[in-house]
């Protein structure tokens, strides 16, 4: 969960990933929450998503971090530096909820597509088990997530 005092527009946005936690945990998932390191504590997050478990030690432990991400079916990332140590890890699988915002230089459509990198597409560096889903809602991570699992829908 990204909980940062820079770029508050890149924040995790709880309700968003509520219903996402809410939906595996009523298939029996076991869901697990890694707080941003800079605000471990977050009382908002934790109040929200208290039916959940926090991984505190996997926020400040890299080899801990990836460690769960190679045991997980699918790992969930807003957009942050965090979600490189999964998508960089073919062991691993994730889907990154990447929202582009036209007010913001590094984040807008015209950027990404000026470095090269399609808006809607994967970056193509990942391999088939990591999805960068672009600006949409929960039902379409979802989808791309139970693609990855194995989920018929």
């Amino acid at each position: 969960m990204r909980s940062y005092n820079y770029e508050k527009e890149r924040d995790s946005d709880i309700e968003f990933w509520l219903k996402i936690a809410e939906y595996y945990k009523k298939l029996n998932y076991k869901v697990y929450i890694i707080p941003d390191t800079d605000n471990i504590n977050d009382e908002s997050h934790r109040q929200k998503l208290s039916q959940f478990a926090f991984l505190e030690e996997c926020a400040l432990i890299m080899n801990y971090r990836i460690a769960i991400y190679e045991i997980a079916k699918v790992n969930f990332f807003p957009h942050s530096g965090t979600a490189a140590a999964s998508q960089l890890n073919k062991n691993s699988a994730s889907v990154t909820h990447l929202k582009t915002h036209d007010h913001m230089p590094n984040l807008s459509k015209k950027f990404f597509n000026d470095i090269g990198q399609t808006v809607g597409e994967n970056y193509k560096f990942l391999c088939k088990n990591h999805k960068i889903y672009w600006n949409g809602d929960t039902n379409g991570i979802i989808e791309e997530a139970n693609k990855i699992i194995g989920i018929k829908g």
